[in-house]
C-alpha cells in the first residue's frame, strides 16, 4: 500500500494531458493529411487533384466512374502538355515548308510496303468451312488468315484490284491434278457507287480462254502461287499443324469407309452363298412360290 500515494500523483499528471488532446473530425484529417502532402510540390499540382487522390486511396470502390463529366476533364487537362504539342507541331510545320520552299517533298510511305493502302480481303464460304474443318480459332485461325491476306495483297497489287475474296485456302491439285500450291481468289475494282459492289477482274488465263471460246463464261479467277510472290510469307506453324492433322483425319476415315465396304461385300457373298444352298434343296415350284411372294411384298411396300 506504500506505493499507492505515487500512483496517484502519477494519474493525476496524465489525466489532463489525455484529456487536452484535440478530437479530429474525419473530414479535417483528410484536409490535414493532403495538406502534409502538398508541402514541398510544385505549383502544377492542384489541390483538388491531391484531394481526389486521397479519397480513392482511402476508398478503393471510388474511381473515374463514379465522378460527372466535369470532374474527369478536370481531372485529365493538363495545358503544360498541349503547350509542349503545339510548339513540337509548330517547329514540324516550320521545317516542312522550309523542304517545300526547296523542292523537297518527303514521299507517302506505306505503313506496310508489302501490302496495298487500304486493300480489303474477304473470305468465301468454302474457305471459313475449310478453317473450321482444320479446326482452326482464335489465334491460329487469325494467323492462317492473316498468312493468306499477305499472300493475296502483294499478288492484288499488280492487277491494280482494289479488294478480294479467297475461295479456296492454298492447297495442290484441284481441276489440274497437277497444279502447284496456290490459293483461288477474286479481284474486284473499287465501287462506283458507295454501298455496291466493284466490278469483278477475270484472270488473264479467264480472259483468253472466254476469247478463244465464245459463248463460254469462267467464274475468273486466280490462282496466287505464295512462293512466286516477291516477299515471302512465313507459313504459320499453325496452319502446317492443322493441315498434318486434317490430312491424318481423312486417312483414317478413308480406311475406315473401306474397311466398311470390304466387310459389307463378304457379308452380302456369304449371304448368297446361304440362298443358294437353301434354293438347291427346293423344288422348282417351291422357288417359283418363293418368287412369287417376294414380287407380291415388293408390290405391297410400293403401294405404301
Amino acid at each position: 500500500m506504500r506505493f499507492t500515494p505515487l500512483f496517484v500523483v502519477v494519474l493525476s499528471t496524465l489525466l489532463p494531458a489525455v484529456f487536452s488532446i484535440p478530437v479530429i473530425a474525419p473530414d479535417a484529417a483528410s484536409q490535414i493529411s493532403i495538406a502534409k502532402r502538398s508541402q514541398g510540390l510544385s505549383p502544377g499540382v492542384d489541390q483538388r487533384d491531391l484531394h481526389e487522390r486521397f479519397q480513392r486511396e482511402n476508398n478503393p470502390q471510388v474511381n473515374s466512374r463514379g465522378l460527372d463529366a466535369a470532374d474527369a476533364i478536370y481531372r485529365r487537362a493538363n495545358p503544360n502538355r498541349k503547350a509542349e504539342k503545339g510548339v513540337k507541331k509548330a517547329a514540324k510545320a516550320e521545317r516542312v515548308n522550309k523542304a517545300a520552299a526547296k523542292g523537297k517533298v518527303a514521299p507517302k510511305v506505306q505503313k506496310n510496303p508489302k501490302r496495298p493502302d487500304n486493300a480489303k480481303i474477304t473470305f468465301g464460304s468454302a474457305a471459313r468451312a475449310h478453317l473450321d474443318e482444320l479446326n482452326l480459332h482464335g489465334k491460329d485461325r487469325k494467323k492462317v488468315k492473316d498468312y493468306h491476306k499477305n499472300v493475296v495483297k502483294q499478288d492484288m497489287k499488280k492487277h491494280g484490284a482494289d479488294s478480294a475474296r479467297v475461295f479456296h485456302l492454298a492447297h495442290t491439285g484441284g481441276n489440274d491434278p497437277n497444279e502447284r500450291n496456290h490459293i483461288t481468289a477474286g479481284y474486284y475494282k473499287a465501287p462506283a457507287k458507295k454501298g455496291q459492289p466493284g466490278e469483278q477482274i477475270k484472270s488473264p488465263w479467264a480472259v483468253k480462254h472466254e476469247k478463244e471460246n465464245p459463248g463460254k463464261t469462267t467464274k475468273g479467277l486466280f490462282h496466287v502461287y505464295p512462293e512466286d510472290q516477291k516477299h515471302k510469307t512465313p507459313v504459320p506453324a499453325a496452319w502446317t499443324k492443322a493441315a498434318g492433322a486434317s490430312a491424318a483425319r481423312k486417312e483414317a476415315e478413308a480406311n475406315r469407309i473401306a474397311a466398311q465396304a470390304k466387310a459389307d461385300a463378304k457379308a452380302k457373298q456369304d449371304r448368297v452363298s446361304q440362298e443358294k444352298k437353301a434354293g438347291a434343296a427346293l423344288s422348282p415350284e417351291d422357288k417359283k412360290a418363293q418368287r412369287d411372294a417376294a414380287r407380291a411384298a415388293k408390290a405391297a411396300k410400293k403401294k405404301k
